[in-house]
């Protein structure tokens, strides 16, 4: 699936012209093994568009998890797009997760869960020549599909609620404009 994600970016800097462009990921998540990255293009003086992707692939205790989701976001920046200043941002998306465990008996539950997202943050942009920082705050709010669908070895079947999850978040990224 990585593969399918770079390749599509490759595509699409390969279509594009490379002025008015950026890339960017959040290294924070980087730290915790989750890759990601986000390409924009800057359609108006003060607003860009793109997408991007995350991927995570997490083993705690006896739970295994593959998450995977792709998003689109437009970035409004008020001293115009790649300018030093404020900006806020819209992201819609989609998630994916596969999840592996084992309860108390040791029987294995495989399942999985599709879903959606949106967030919105604000914060301010710092440009240097070509490369940025962004530093925001703002709020997001997942939604899944209403069960998660769990099956053990011997194909029993066991449903778990999924409730829809809104929090508030920190937005720190690093990037570079072409």
């Amino acid at each position: 699936m990585m593969k399918k994600c770079l390749l599509v970016f490759i595509l699409i800097l390969s279509q594009s012209a490379l002025a008015d462009m950026m890339v960017r990921t959040s290294p924070l998540t980087l730290l915790i093994g989750a890759p990601n990255a986000e390409l924009g293009f800057k359609v108006t003086d003060g607003l860009s568009v793109g997408g991007g992707f995350t991927t995570w692939a997490v083993d705690i205790n006896d739970v295994e998890m593959d998450f995977l989701a792709y998003h689109a976001r437009a970035d409004y920046y008020f001293s115009g797009a790649y300018n030093q200043g404020w900006y806020i941002s819209a992201i819609f998306g989609a998630a994916s997760i596969d999840l592996a465990t084992t309860d108390s008996t040791g029987t294995k539950y495989t399942g999985d869960v599709n879903g959606t997202y949106a967030a919105f943050f604000g914060g301010y942009h710092w440009q240097w020549t070509q490369f940025f920082i962004d530093l925001g705050i703002g709020t997001s709010t997942y939604s899944f599909s209403d069960t998660l669908d769990l099956e053990d070895e011997n194909g029993n079947k066991e449903e778990e609620s999924i409730p829809a999850i809104s929090a508030t978040g920190l937005e720190f990224n690093i990037g570079w404009t072409f």
